[in-house]
This record gives structure tokens, C-alpha cells and sequence, in this order.
């Protein structure tokens, strides 16, 4: 049976909200030609930053964003904006290295998978459905245990204060945008709040049942 990797929902939502704010950037600093000139020449750097910082992001999407599959006999790995492939075969593989990393003050799991003369990354921070991809890795899930309690430690708190936050921002925002009469725009607002603490609170309850089990 294979298994088709998922890209990260919420990963995908932080890169178009940096790309969206990088745009609003440039509408008012270029379309809006007199928006600049009322900014203190200090502020310079940080636009200037606001622009490359989408730019970069952007960047590493094309050169890493990757569609993955994995069988039970190998994985497979295209990169479509670069045209590249990638294929490792489990009889050929190597080596396997689990790690933890962080980005954005949240902690990702990873897993290095190398043979001879391919090396293939796979990240949680890319792929919702991480768990399911590393347990067709031979002996995957026992391999990566350690780095789930690890994770599960350092990420459980920090989520249930992001769930909260994220419900009390949405909330606040609906309220205005439906006093606004911006019915529109609170619909959205309202199913992007829906989407993300039904994901935070999908990943509190896989931490949960990591630590414990850990405890039996």
C-alpha cells in the first residue's frame, strides 16, 4: 500500500499570510506612492526586510517543496518547480537519522534517510501526515519514538496557549468585522479560526496520547 505525503496545512497558511503581507507591503509602498514618503526614514530596513523575507520564502518552496510517496518497498521523491526526482529503495538504504529542529520557535521532527548516493529529508514541518509516511520507513515507528516523546514534551503546553490565543484573536475579529457589517470577510475569518484550532487541538491530542503512553 502507498502513502502520498500531505503538505503541512498550517506551514501552508504561514507562508501565504508572510506572502500576503509582503504584497500589502508592496501595494502601499509602490501603487500607493505617497504611503512611503509618510514613514520615518527608519523604517527603511524594516521594509526593505518585509520585502526579501517573501522572497526567500518563496525561494526555499520552489527548491524544497517535494511530492513524496512511499511503498512498501521504497520511497519516491519529485520536486516539480525544479524538476528533480529522487528514489531510494529500503534494501539500499543506509542509514536513517531522527531529529529534532526547531523554526519559528515551534519543534519539528525529522528523519535523514541515505544510501549510497541518495539522501532524502523528510520533515513534519513539510508533512501533515508525517506519522503515516515514517511508519512505512523499516522499523519506523519503534525509530521514532524517542523524538515523539521529545516533541510531545516541548509542544504540548505552547499548543493549548496557541489553541487559546488563536480563539480569542478570531473571535475578537469576527466580532468587529460583524459590527463592520463585513459579513463576508467574517466567514472567512470564522472558517480560518474553525481550521486552525481543529488542527492545533488534532496535534494536543497526538501529545497526549505520546506522553501517555510513555507513563504506562
Amino acid at each position: 500500500m502507498r502513502v502520498i505525503g500531505i503538505s503541512n496545512i498550517i506551514t501552508f497558511l504561514m507562508f501565504l499570510f508572510i506572502t500576503f503581507l509582503g504584497c500589502v507591503l508592496f501595494y502601499f509602498t509602490f501603487i500607493e506612492s505617497d504611503t512611503i514618503s509618510n514613514f520615518p526614514i527608519l523604517m527603511y530596513p524594516f521594509i526593505g526586510i518585509s520585502f526579501l523575507v517573501p522572497l526567500i520564502v518563496w525561494l526555499v518552496v520552489i527548491f524544497k517543496f517535494k511530492i513524496v510517496i512511499i511503498t512498501d518497498k521504497g520511497i519516491s521523491c519529485f520536486y516539480p518547480f525544479i524538476l528533480k526526482k529522487k528514489q531510494l529503495k529500503w534494501k539500499n538504504l543506509k542509514e536513517i537519522e531522527w531529529s529534532i529542529f526547531s523554526f519559528g520557535k515551534s519543534y519539528y521532527r525529522a528523519v535523514n534517510l541515505k544510501s549510497i548516493d541518495v539522501e532524502i529529508v523528510l520533515t513534519d514541518l513539510e508533512f501533515e501526515n508525517f506519522n503515516s509516511l515514517t511508519d512505512k520507513i523499516p522499523n519506523g515507528i519503534d525509530l521514532r519514538k524517542e523524538i515523539d516523546v521529545e516533541q510531545a514534551k516541548i509542544e504540548k503546553t505552547p499548543t493549548i496557549i496557541f489553541i487559546v490565543l488563536i480563539s480569542c484573536l478570531g473571535l475578537w475579529i469576527l466580532y468587529q468585522n460583524i459590527c463592520h457589517k463585513y459579513y463576508l470577510f467574517s466567514v472567512f475569518i470564522g472558517l480560518l479560526t474553525v481550521l486552525l484550532v481543529y488542527l492545533l487541538n488534532k496535534r494536543r491530542i497526538r501529545y497526549s496520547k505520546v506522553l501517555e503512553n510513555l507513563n504506562k
